[in-house]
């Protein structure tokens, strides 16, 4: 009986592992127009109200945007044309159980997202930040 315990907890706690770390390594894009559908009306309203060059200028900014999750817990945020290509490197976490929060750290800066969907194809992040224009973002899996 007890051997079967722990190899029901051990089991368990395997599953968890693998499930909370494996599908956000890869390499992922931002899909703009998923990630407008995703925000609540509140946060769409306030996109909306926006003057168009500043929408533009947003969109352009994200729809481009790459994200390359290491095993190492290292990540590349990519964007910009070829000619003129932005990076900056950090560092993910992954915190909680039951509610899975991302916490990306950059530059000294941390934002923190609530993983409202995870799969092999994509990840769609709700930014915990309040003044962030894209509160959600729809990442697609590149590799």
């Amino acid at each position: 009986m007890r051997g079967n315990v722990l190899t029901l907890c051990f089991i368990l706690f395997s599953f968890y592992g693998v499930a909370q770390n494996d599908p956000i390594n890869g390499t992922f894009q931002v899909n703009v127009q998923k990630s407008l559908a995703s925000m609540d009306a509140v946060m769409k309203t306030k996109y909306d109200s926006l003057p168009a060059n500043v929408k533009m200028r947003a969109m352009t900014s994200m729809e481009d945007r790459k994200f390359v999750f290491q095993m190492n817990g290292n990540v590349e945020i990519c964007w910009g044309t070829a000619a003129n290509v932005t990076q900056v490197n950090g560092t993910w976490t992954l915190l909680g159980s039951e509610e899975i929060r991302l916490v990306l750290s950059v530059a000294g800066t941390q934002r923190e997202y609530s993983i409202r969907e995870r799969s092999d194809h994509h990840l769609l992040l709700e930014s915990q930040h309040s003044r962030a224009l894209f509160s959600m973002l729809y990442l697609e899996r590149l590799d």
